[in-house]
């Protein structure tokens, strides 16, 4: 799986640089962006194409890392609570165990004889 997934992203890369090669001087213009609410007003720096692209896709790659640390940090708290609920059940487990070896060692008596008599005789 994981040859398949650096495979997809190799084609992905040559098909990008083939599209900004391809499309080099049309990137390359100059743009102005603005931004108008009401009577507030905002207008960036003339810059090429290329640059606004750049960052708009280095703010989604942080805005993304940001996003998964926050998951990655909410899942490990799950974990570990999991792990801690997992823990006190497998002390459960073997408590309830060991009490059963011990309840089984000591045969109960019915009247003349033991346990083992007794389904015998049925």
């Amino acid at each position: 799986m994981r040859y398949i997934k650096v495979l997809f992203m190799a084609v992905a890369f040559v098909i990008a640089m083939i599209f900004f090669i391809q499309n080099t001087p049309v990137f390359s213009e100059i743009i102005q962006l603005k931004l108008e609410i009401f009577d507030w007003r905002w207008t960036s720096l003339e810059m090429p194409i290329y640059l606004v692209v750049l960052i708009a896709f280095l703010a989604g790659a942080v805005l993304a890392t940001i996003y998964f640390f926050f998951e990655k940090v909410r899942l490990a708290s799950q974990l570990r609570a999991a792990n801690s609920k997992n823990r006190k059940l497998e002390d459960e487990v073997r408590t309830l165990r060991s009490e059963k070896e011990q309840a089984g060692a000591a045969p109960t008596t019915y009247g003349s004889g033991t346990e083992e008599s007794q389904s015998t005789a049925s």
